[in-house]
């Protein structure tokens, strides 16, 4: 009811064509407040800057019983509007305290595994929609990153100037009462973005309307999805939604290595002003293989420190990532084997007090997994490692962390055998 009746205020009162945006919010009433919802945070940024004066305008003189307007999105509802900007830039958020800042391209932390992928997902996001790749397909584990990867797509576009709608959840595409009428969706927007396809596996009506949606995609204007995990779980779709979907471009998103890990870890506990050393950000990177762990973590870190007002130690950060104080199943001797097999050493050499090259690494190496997974003290170290002193383990674990900063191929065989143990 009150969109038609501001839809018609617009019609009789502006000679520019005011329905388009009209129709993508939904109205309620909660006495005299008169609630809007937008379809997603991105569309409600572009609303603030562009459209908000002109419905508060149109909402007094058409319906003028109302007192104020609330804002909101389809997860939350907002406060009265005098507080909007500072309510969009929570919307903007991560949905967790610590990330707060704005998703671009431009601070995606990523190296030479995913170079490919990022060079081209920012060309096609600095080129004419759908003229390069149409639909485009990213594929990647929960918590490396796709969702950035895909607001940071349509906060691009939104830049630009251009219509956008953001689906991050099935239920969105539930209410978008304009996705299952494609022609007219397309004359309302000029890019798709939906976030974890593989969750329409059990509404096949939704499947219809995507490719549908994809059949009737005009020339420049672009379909972005992403799906969890691997291609595999496209089987589950309508095998209609699966051609459509391969014949466009596919791209993968790898899981962060460590140093990727470690610079995001840096970069969130500067913007957080949390202290943590060197050692203790190498042992989180270790152990979280991704950027969600890692936030989640850090989050307990901060409340940790906050609680106890002192800078964390690295027994605390040792009890958040074992809180059941029990020592891990795997021992030492298993490190030691998985070492040795490999580094293609023998556990004997590895205790033993040869000095050869690989022998020496082979040896740090093992010190450094049992040091971070263990979470074994160094005169403990020592002892295990054929009777060394401590001083000794201090310099073979130092000189581990100081590889894991620069050698990707020591990287990738610490997360190996972290993940095999």
């Amino acid at each position: 009811m009150f969109k038609k009746i501001l839809k018609d205020f617009f019609q009789q009162n502006s000679t520019e064509d005011e329905d388009f945006w009209v129709d993508a919010l939904r109205f309620s009433a909660e006495g005299k407040h008169l609630c809007v919802r937008f379809p997603h945070a991105f569309f409600g940024d572009w609303f603030f800057k562009h459209k908000k004066t002109k419905l508060e305008e149109a909402v007094q003189k058409a319906l003028p019983s109302f007192v104020d307007i609330h804002y909101a999105d389809n997860q939350q509802l907002s406060s009265p509007s005098s507080h909007s900007r500072k309510l969009r830039q929570a919307r903007l958020r991560s949905g967790n305290q610590l990330s707060t800042q704005q998703r671009t391209l431009e601070n995606f932390i990523f190296n030479d595994k995913n170079a490919f992928s990022l060079n081209i997902l920012t060309k096609i996001a600095n080129h004419e929609p759908g003229t390069l790749f149409n639909p485009v397909l990213l594929c990647a584990r929960n918590g490396t990153g796709k969702t950035h990867i895909l607001q940071a797509l349509a906060q691009n576009f939104i830049l630009q100037n251009r219509r956008i709608c953001l689906a991050l959840h099935v239920n969105d595409l539930v209410e978008l009462d304009l996705f299952s009428q494609p022609d007219a969706f397309w004359t309302h927007f000029t890019a798709f973005f939906i976030d974890d396809i593989q969750d329409l596996q059990k509404q096949p009506e939704l499947q219809y309307s995507l490719i549908r949606c994809i059949d009737k995609c005009p020339p420049k204007h672009q379909i972005f999805l992403t799906i969890s995990s691997s291609l595999k779980e496209l089987e589950s779709l309508d095998e209609r939604l699966q051609a459509r979907l391969t014949a466009g471009l596919i791209l993968d998103l790898k899981e962060p290595d460590v140093d990727v890990r470690l610079r995001f870890l840096q970069q969130l506990c500067l913007k957080e002003h949390i202290k943590l050393n060197r050692r203790q950000m190498l042992v989180v990177a270790q152990r979280c293989s991704r950027f969600r762990h890692i936030e989640g973590l850090l989050c307990k870190i901060s409340a940790l420190a906050r609680a106890h007002n002192r800078a964390v130690s690295e027994n605390d950060i040792e009890e958040i990532l074992n809180p059941s104080k029990e020592r891990p199943a795997t021992d030492y001797q298993d490190i030691m084997e998985q070492v040795a097999q490999k580094m293609n050493v023998t556990v004997p050499e590895i205790l033993g007090t040869q000095r050869q090259n690989q022998l020496v690494l082979a040896r740090q190496l093992a010190m450094y997994i049992c040091r971070t997974r263990l979470g074994l003290s160094y005169p403990e170290l020592g002892r295990i490692f054929g009777g060394r002193d401590h001083s000794t383990v201090i310099h073979s674990i130092r000189k581990i962390e100081q590889l894991l900063l620069t050698d990707t191929v020591m990287n990738n065989l610490v997360t190996q055998l972290t993940t095999e143990l």
